[in-house]
């Protein structure tokens, strides 16, 4: 694809570029991402505001601002609508957009296998090296497992985890006097990648979310979990991807939008 950074890309070069960045092959068969809203493809792109979700406040503030496009990691349709009106929450954020002339656009499982991604995103801001790719089958690209530098406690790895994604608190399971080195993580919910993470003999697994479950297990197959959430350990990509854009579009004006829904009280 040919690109000039001179001048402003359409809403069909931008995410033609974008696509090539973060490939669709990479998108798991059960997720649904990509071109999710789009009234104008020829409409040329000055300002794009980059949030983990579409939520109603997102595409508002995206308004605002005159962002005619909104990229995001989460879908905003993920599951199929049978209809579309003001009644639905995901409806009613798709009437919108197209009320506002926005487009949306969004990389979910790609970019959380993408080299570059919010999986490896993750594991350089952990500090993590010799780091590799390690799944559930089918989504074996998608985790990543590594080594920190030096072995510490899980009580010290924790606060690290905390301090260096923002965390306002960590969930931890497991011994924090023990010695951990050997990293596997995932963004998001990653509870169906905790057998791979045993299987691949880390020490700790990383995570957004687990279930109950990976909490109960985690002891008896020696291996420690912080749940650091879902929102934290995803939302340092969008920063990436605002680089990618910037790299050949550095006229294109980048805004984000703090869509974390939740709030520890």
């Amino acid at each position: 694809m040919m690109l000039n950074a001179n001048t402003m890309p359409t809403v069909k070069q931008l995410y033609s570029y974008l696509s090539e960045q973060i490939p669709s092959s990479l998108t798991s068969e059960w997720d649904n991402d990509g071109l999710m809203i789009c009234h104008d493809s020829d409409t040329v792109v000055k300002n794009v505001l980059l949030t983990l979700d579409v939520t109603s406040g997102a595409l508002k503030r995206a308004a605002e601002l005159g962002c005619c496009v909104v990229i995001s990691h989460h879908p905003l349709l993920f599951h199929p609508l049978k209809s579309i009106t003001d009644a639905g929450a995901v409806s009613s954020r798709a009437i919108y957009a197209l009320q506002n002339n926005i487009t949306v656009m969004s990389f979910h499982t790609r970019l959380d296998a993408q080299k570059g991604g919010v999986n490896d995103v993750l594991a350089s801001l952990l500090d993590l090296y010799d780091t590799n790719n390690f799944g559930p089958v089918g989504e074996e690209n998608t985790g990543r497992i590594g080594m920190l530098k030096n072995a510490m406690t899980l009580h010290e790895f924790s606060f690290i985890v905390k301090d260096k994604l923002g965390s306002p608190a960590v969930l931890v399971t497991g011994d924090l006097k023990r010695e951990v080195r050997h990293i596997a993580l995932v963004g998001g919910d990653g509870k169906s990648f905790f057998p791979a993470a045993v299987d691949a003999g880390a020490d700790v697994f990383v995570t957004g979310r687990a279930s109950f479950d990976v909490t109960v297990d985690a002891p008896e197959s020696n291996i420690a979990v912080i749940e650091a959430g879902h929102y934290y350990t995803e939302a340092p990509v969008l920063r990436a991807v605002g680089n990618m854009i910037s790299k050949i579009y550095p006229g294109i004006i980048i805004e984000y939008y703090n869509s974390n829904p939740s709030v520890l009280l």
